[in-house]
């Protein structure tokens, strides 16, 4: 298992949607995807309910109040051996770590784990370093 050591911007940003991904349990869906479902949703929420604009904007205001909530029970603090498995499976997805799938981190002893995220939190660190400051 090996941290790539030549981190480029490319990796650091696959490395943190990977991250964002794990930690919230979805998974990508492409922008207007979800807008058009959400369209579709709305539209048909108000004709089957034959809602008139005050209710319409009533409905939209809890459905944006329930997504909020569920964002920050979803950003809510995560104890640090979950966040260190999470740091190594999304350094696998974003390709900073090669040589493990993902299923494989589970089996990794907690020193491992600890040595390995630190090594990758080291070459993140390294990939924004400025030569001679």
């Amino acid at each position: 298992m090996d941290v790539l050591g030549d981190v480029r911007q490319r990796h650091i940003e696959a490395y943190f949607n990977a991250e964002d991904d794990i930690k919230t349990g979805r998974t990508t869906i492409a922008p207007d995807v979800l807008a058009e479902a959400l369209a579709v949703f709305h539209r048909t929420v108000v004709a089957a309910k034959g809602m008139g604009a005050a209710q319409y904007e009533t409905l939209a205001r809890h459905f944006t109040e329930a997504l909020t909530a569920q964002a920050r029970r979803r950003s809510a603090a995560i104890p640090s051996p979950v966040l260190n498995g999470i740091i190594l499976r999304a350094a696998i997805r974003g390709g900073l770590l090669t040589g493990i799938t993902e299923e494989a981190v589970g089996d990794l002893t907690g020193a491992e784990i600890v040595r390995v995220a630190t090594e990758i939190s080291a070459a993140l660190a390294k990939a924004y370093e400025i030569p001679g400051e």
